[in-house]
């Protein structure tokens, strides 16, 4: 959580414009992913799903959308530079870089594991205003425009990396196995963790 704004701890230099004092840098070259290279072999449809959930990240934050939900106060990395180079025929040629923003300690910014009851509504709050920017009859929806295009070319087709159409369709008959294979390996775990008092 944080009260900055991303990119707000920076000097201005000589030609007026702020230059960030940090920055995060995030670089997805599929191929050299061993996860990626692996499901390339494996499962080439959860490979094609992950080039296309990156593809997501990186329009969503090189767009004008994004851009104007920043200038709206609303809490999201900056985009610096953002470059996609994504191969729907061949998913493991498929690159990604983003200059952001960094979300840093300087900057007022902090991450925690377990949120409290003061940081859960802030989180919320902080959600809700992100959606409520999107809503249908706001003032990003009633404008349209190419920022509307835009945004809607670069995330839609996609959506949410968990929709059902993107997921093989054997998976969802293995779920409830898997989710007691995982609820067995992570039980040992709770009493260990010191902001799950009796957990169960």
């Amino acid at each position: 959580e944080g009260e900055g704004a991303g990119d707000s701890n920076g000097a201005e230099g000589g030609d007026g414009r702020v230059r960030p004092r940090s920055a995060f840098y995030k670089r997805v070259v599929m191929g050299e992913l061993d996860a990626a290279r692996d499901k390339a072999r494996e499962q080439p449809a959860k490979l094609a799903r992950d080039a296309r959930s990156f593809g997501v990240e990186a329009g969503f934050l090189a767009s004008a959308a994004c851009a104007q939900l920043l200038a709206a106060g609303v809490h999201a990395p900056r985009a610096y530079r953002v470059e996609m180079r994504p191969d729907e025929a061949s998913p493991i040629d498929s690159a990604f870089s983003m200059l952001l923003s960094d979300f840093s300690p300087e900057a007022g910014w902090t991450q925690v594991g377990l949120l409290d009851a003061g940081q859960a509504r802030r989180s919320l709050a902080a959600l809700a205003r992100l959606h409520a920017f999107f809503w249908e009859g706001g003032a990003f929806s009633t404008s349209g425009g190419e920022a509307a295009a835009e945004l809607e070319a670069a995330v839609w087709p996609a959506g949410m990396y968990t929709q059902p159409s993107m997921q093989p369709a054997a998976q969802f008959d293995r779920l409830a196995a898997k989710y007691t294979e995982h609820s067995e390996r992570l039980r040992p775990r709770f009493p260990a963790a010191g902001g799950l008092p009796g957990v169960d």
